[in-house]
């Protein structure tokens, strides 16, 4: 509700609209932006309207998005939850991009025998909401060895997604929108990070602030710890810097606050991996054209013995 934030979100919103303008002026010569400016449109119109390329980017969005949440918040855990170094927990994060590294190294061979790479995008799309289940349910266990094991599957999931989606967006365009392509992709997996952290940033927030005020209703507390609890500003960089200078009470309380925001965070990725592998399933089967010249390929290889034996037979 803070006026500097509703300012953003319409400036935005209002900038974002003012380029869809802008680039549908471009490709259609209207007023004087193609002729004064001898510019073209750099996001051509058609793409857009191409439910393969839309789908793409949706997941592309959610994949991005769950890469982000992942390395922020899952940290977060380590270091406050589990009352970890720095260090320590940026070893664990580690896991997550093995998981990614591993994939982009599966996918990409995947995709030559099979021919389609949406059947490794649509196997990432189907385990990304159950990766951010399994997630949310041992952040909320706070078990640390299962956090680390899921952070490798969420990292897999992710990672099945990034090149096979790629590749199946540049053979739905023509050859000249390739780079439009990729660049809606950076687009869609920057706007993830911004849009993704967030909202998951005020949901973690609000329930941390609901269990101090419940906390703070019961009246469990001491005056010291109930005033010191009050006056913390959950979420906050100096929240996270003075945790262990409070008192073990109110510490634990916090530890508490910020564990059950952040299986809400988790949970709240399940709704967009659902939809994501809801929508992948009618991504477009891409043609194979050189089908024909491989199967004519292997058709000689097979006849070519069997001529050279009527040879030598005649």
């Amino acid at each position: 509700g803070a006026p500097r934030v509703i300012v953003c979100f319409v400036l935005g919103i209002l900038l974002v609209i003012s380029c869809l303008i802008w680039e549908w002026c471009l490709g259609h010569s209207y007023l004087f932006a193609s002729t004064v400016f001898c510019a073209t449109p750099i996001l051509p119109f058609s793409a857009i309207w191409n439910m393969d390329v839309v789908i793409c980017q949706h997941v592309a969005f959610v994949s991005g998005m769950a890469m982000f949440v992942h390395f922020y918040f899952v940290a977060l855990f380590f270091t406050i939850v589990s009352n970890l170094s720095a260090t320590k927990a940026a070893l664990r994060l580690v896991l997550f991009s093995t998981g990614i590294a591993t994939n982009n190294f599966i996918g990409i061979p995947l995709v030559k025998p099979l021919r389609q790479p949406k059947i490794p995008v649509v196997i990432g799309c189907f385990v990304l909401p159950l990766a951010a289940g399994l997630m949310s349910k041992a952040i909320n266990s706070d078990e640390q060895k299962e956090v680390m094991g899921f952070l490798v599957l969420s990292g897999a999931s992710a990672g099945l997604t990034f090149l096979p989606l790629s590749i199946h967006a540049r053979f739905k365009q023509p050859e000249d929108r390739v780079a439009t392509d990729e660049a809606l992709n950076f687009l869609s997996r920057g706007l993830s990070g911004a849009i993704g952290l967030a909202y998951c940033a005020a949901l973690m927030n609000s329930r941390i602030n609901k269990y101090i005020a419940d906390i703070l209703a019961s009246q469990t507390l001491s005056a010291a710890d109930a005033l010191s609890l009050s006056t913390l500003s959950s979420g906050s960089t100096t929240s996270l810097q003075f945790v262990d200078q409070l008192s073990p009470e109110v510490a634990r309380h916090v530890r508490i606050a910020f564990q059950g925001g952040l299986c809400w965070v988790f949970a709240s990725l399940i709704p967009w991996g659902i939809a994501a592998a809801i929508l992948v399933i009618f991504l477009s089967r891409i043609e194979d054209t050189d089908k024909g010249a491989r199967s004519g390929t292997l058709e000689s290889a097979s006849i070519a013995p069997h001529t050279e034996k009527i040879q030598d037979l005649q």
